[in-house]
């Protein structure tokens, strides 16, 4: 749980990558994506929207194997950091491009993150029957493959919770 120095060894694991391997290799790009998510994590919002779109870019027509990195995802987490950015119907556009990228290929658990991020920004849009929706599949698919105790399941539990509440008194 020390994020702050994980910036400072990810970020000079990912600059060494860079002018070593060149900024497109899926090394660099990994380690671009984990200092990300890391800034994410420490609010540091903004940076890690750049880093996500400047990963997102690099990594455009490379087949998803070679990378090690899930376009999905990765669209995901821009979507989860524009949602708390306060950018919702951005937000709420790269997470349905997420979805339009689920396949077989994808993890269960990619597809769930996605469903649960834009339950999610909808829930932000005061828009809670769409959100009901996102949130109850992403809780199925959680819920199949997760023990009832698991945090993702709690936790998507409760939001889809919330919302049915709030549907209700309407």
């Amino acid at each position: 749980n020390r994020l702050a120095e994980a910036v400072t060894h990810g970020t000079g694991a990912f600059e060494m990558r860079r002018e070593l391997l060149g900024p497109t290799h899926p090394s660099t790009l990994v380690a671009q994506a984990n200092v990300a998510n890391y800034l994410y994590s420490l609010g540091r919002l903004a940076e890690s929207e750049a880093m996500l779109r400047d990963v997102l870019a690099q990594s455009a027509g490379q087949p998803a194997q070679a990378m090690g990195l899930s376009q999905p995802q990765l669209r995901a987490n821009l979507a989860g950091t524009l949602r708390k950015r306060g950018k919702l119907i951005e937000a709420e556009a790269t997470a349905r491009e997420a979805l339009a990228l689920v396949n077989a290929n994808v993890s269960p658990f990619t597809e769930a993150s996605i469903r649960s991020v834009l339950g999610m920004v909808l829930i932000d849009q005061r828009r809670d029957a769409e959100a009901a929706v996102a949130l109850q599949r992403a809780l199925d698919i959680r819920s199949e493959r997760l023990k009832p105790d698991h945090p993702d399941v709690v936790v998507t539990r409760n939001e889809l919770d919330a919302v049915k509440r709030r549907l209700a008194r309407q």
